[in-house]
C-alpha cells in the first residue's frame, strides 16, 4: 500500500502534468495560425446586413488571429439555395441565409415569415437569439441541419415593389408578385398569383414582365439591388418583419474550436450586434435619398388599407405555419410551445427596445 508520502508526490506530479498541459494548450492556441474561412452570400455586399460584417465580424476575427474570412458575394460560391447544405459540407465555412429559402429543413424557423408578427428588428434578433439558447427543437432544426448559428441578423420590414402603383389589397388582385415561404400564402389569401424566385432573380423577372411586382424583401436591400428601376412604386402595406437573416458556421468547425476560441468568437459577435444595427438604421436612411435617384415613387398605404390587409389574413397563415411544422414531424404542445416562448420573449425585448424602422421616415 503506497505512503501517505508516496501518495503526495503523485498528486504532485498530476498537478505538474496538468499545468504544463495548460500552459500547453494556452501557449498552442497563441501560436496558432488563423483558419482561413470561405464565405457564401447571395446578395451584394452593400446591404444594410453585409456592411456590417466586415468592420463587426471579419475584421476582429482576423485582428484577434482567430481566421482570415473571404467573401463570395452573389452567388459566386454556392447559390442561395445551396449555402445552407453548402456550408454543412464545408464547401463554405461560413454563410448568410435567408430562412425563407428553407422550409423544410428548418420548420419552426418559417415563423418569421409569418405576416403581422411585428415590426422590431432589433427585437427579432434578441428574440431568435435566447430561444436559439433555450429552446431545444429550435436549436435542434439547425444541429441536423449541421450547422452551427454564428448570429442572427436583423432585416428591415419588407416591401411591396410594384410596375404599377397599388394601394390597397384590391390592386393585388390578379397580380403577380414574387414571394418566398408564408408569404405565398399571404398573398393567395388576397387573390393575388404568387410567383417562387430566389432574390437574384427578381431585377430580370421584373424587367421582362414575367412578374408584375415583388414582395419577401426588404426596403434597403431592394434598393440595392436597384428594383425601383424596373418597379418603381415602393410600399409599405403594414406586414412587418417577414423574414431571418442567419450567419452560419459549418458545425464540424465549431465542435472542433478550442473553448477559447469560442469564447472569443461569442465575444465579437455580441459587439457585432451594435454595429449591425447602426448599419441597418444607416443604410435605410440612404436608401431614401437613392430611391428618387432609381426614378422610384414612395407609395403610402392609408392605416385603413393596412388593416384591411391585416384583417384579410386574420390567423389563416399562422394556421399554415402550425400545420407545416407538424407535418415536419413537431407535436401540437411543442409548436405552441414555441409560439408562446417566442411571443413572451419578443414581447420582453420589444418592450425594452428603443428600435424604430428607419424606413418609416421615407415611407410613410
Amino acid at each position: 500500500m503506497p505512503t501517505r508520502r508516496v501518495h503526495r508526490a503523485r498528486l504532485s506530479v498530476l498537478g505538474a502534468v496538468a499545468a504544463g498541459l495548460a500552459l500547453a494548450c494556452s501557449a498552442a492556441w497563441a501560436d496558432a495560425k488563423p483558419f482561413n474561412w470561405k464565405f457564401a452570400e447571395y446578395q451584394q455586399p452593400t446591404t444594410s446586413y453585409a456592411r456590417g460584417w466586415e468592420p463587426g465580424l471579419f475584421q476582429p476575427l482576423k485582428e484577434q488571429g482567430i481566421a482570415n474570412v473571404k467573401g463570395y458575394y452573389q452567388e459566386s460560391l454556392l447559390s442561395a439555395t445551396d449555402i445552407l447544405s453548402g456550408v454543412a459540407d464545408g464547401r463554405a465555412d461560413l454563410g448568410f441565409i435567408s430562412i425563407l429559402y428553407f422550409p423544410r429543413q428548418l420548420p419552426l424557423s418559417q415563423l418569421a415569415s409569418v405576416p403581422f408578427m411585428g415590426t422590431n428588428a432589433e427585437a427579432a434578433v434578441q428574440t431568435y437569439a435566447e430561444l436559439y439558447q433555450t429552446n431545444k427543437k429550435f436549436k435542434e432544426e439547425y444541429d441536423k441541419a449541421g450547422v452551427h448559428i454564428v448570429s442572427f441578423v436583423p432585416l428591415n420590414p419588407t416591401v411591396l415593389g410594384s410596375r404599377e402603383k397599388i394601394t390597397d389589397i384590391a390592386g393585388l388582385v390578379g397580380k403577380k408578385i414574387r414571394a418566398a415561404a408564408l408569404q405565398t400564402a399571404t398573398l393567395k389569401e388576397i387573390k393575388a398569383l404568387p410567383i417562387a424566385l430566389t432574390a437574384p432573380e427578381i431585377y430580370q423577372s421584373l424587367d421582362t414582365g414575367v412578374i408584375d411586382g415583388y414582395t419577401s424583401v426588404p426596403f434597403d436591400a431592394a434598393v440595392v439591388m436597384s428594383l425601383p428601376e424596373v418597379a418603381p412604386y415602393t410600399a409599405d402595406t403594414g406586414m412587418g418583419l417577414y423574414n431571418m437573416g442567419v450567419l452560419l458556421m459549418t458545425k464540424k468547425i465549431w465542435d472542433g474550436l478550442s473553448q477559447a476560441q469560442k469564447d472569443k468568437i461569442d465575444a465579437i459577435v455580441a459587439s457585432y450586434q451594435g454595429v449591425a444595427m447602426n448599419s441597418l438604421k444607416t443604410t435605410t436612411l440612404e436608401s431614401c435619398k437613392k430611391i428618387q435617384e432609381q426614378k422610384g415613387t414612395i407609395v403610402v398605404w392609408s392605416d385603413e388599407a393596412k388593416k384591411q390587409y391585416k384583417d384579410a389574413i386574420g390567423d389563416s397563415v399562422l394556421g399554415i405555419w402550425k400545420a407545416q411544422t407538424a407535418k415536419a414531424g413537431l407535436s401540437e404542445q411543442e409548436i405552441d410551445d414555441f409560439l408562446a416562448e417566442y411571443l413572451a420573449v419578443y414581447h420582453k425585448y420589444d418592450q425594452a427596445s428603443s428600435y424604430v424602422s428607419g424606413e418609416r421616415d421615407c415611407v410613410e
